[in-house]
């Protein structure tokens, strides 16, 4: 009889060991590293940003196209939308690049309830721009948009111009 085989034992890592090793994985990829400046970061990090999204953001726009078809949004109305949308990327990196420097998110530390704020300042910032949306759509088509799986929150999620965002702070000593 041959033995059968198994994988290698999973290393006992508890859950404090992996946040820890988490959270250092997570300052070497998006933290500034030792004497970094400003423009090297955007080097290194800036490209992991686009490239990681340049896939999702050209899935979304085909989405919006196909749903924007099928709600009969006009081209002007199209056109007035991402107008009204270009304010919003503003005061999203606006927002985030504040919470970046105030610590409320930060790529050395866990701090959820920084996160939990953060998101919640998001959600408002998203509730202005459904209320920009419903200015310049009528209704039948929010809804037919919606209705065809589009939302406009993962939209402008995927759409704002990340890599306009300011490197953070360097880490504290």
């Amino acid at each position: 009889s041959t033995a059968r085989p198994s994988l290698p034992e999973a290393p006992k890592e508890s859950r404090m060991e992996r946040r820890a090793r988490r959270t250092e994985e997570l300052a070497q990829m998006f933290g500034r590293l030792e004497g970094e400046s400003e423009e090297e970061y955007r080097s290194r990090v800036m490209p992991l940003i686009s490239g990681g999204l340049l896939v999702p953001r050209m899935k979304i726009e085909e989405q919006r196209k196909v749903a924007q078809a099928k709600a009969h949004v006009t081209p002007e109305q199209s056109a007035q939308l991402d107008k009204a949308f270009d304010k919003i990327y503003g005061d999203v990196l606006d927002y985030t690049n504040k919470a970046l420097t105030d610590g409320q998110l930060s790529p050395y530390e866990r701090n959820v309830s920084g996160w939990l704020e953060y998101a919640g300042g998001l959600g408002g910032l998203l509730g202005e721009a459904n209320g920009q949306i419903g200015k310049i759509l009528e209704p039948t088509q929010v809804r037919a948009m919606s209705d065809a799986g589009f939302e406009w929150g993962e939209y402008l999620g995927l759409k704002a111009p990340w890599e306009q965002l300011k490197p953070p702070p360097a880490p504290r000593k």
